[in-house]
């Protein structure tokens, strides 16, 4: 599930904090501004391959994609990118 960074009650000031620390870009600071407005959480997490199969890149991409998909959007990937 990864870390939680923020909610929807976070102060401006702990947002900024963690924009200024994850060297957030404008373009995802917009898109996290907008989840937090819909009243989702912020979590970060990272995936190490060198201890596993690269084929878990590919299960969480399709995890993400059917939990996108399920209900009313309570699920979304902001940067999903499992390619660094």
């Amino acid at each position: 599930m990864g870390e939680k960074l923020l909610s929807p009650s976070s102060a401006e000031e702990e947002i900024q904090k963690v924009f200024d620390e994850n060297y957030i870009n404008d373009e995802k600071r917009q898109e996290i501004r907008k989840a937090l407005k819909e009243g989702k959480t912020i979590y970060s997490g990272c995936i190490d391959f060198e201890c596993c199969d690269y084929n878990y890149a590919e299960l969480f991409e399709n995890l993400w994609e059917k939990l996108d998909d399920a209900g009313e959007k309570s699920f979304e990937v902001i940067d999903g990118d499992l390619s660094y």
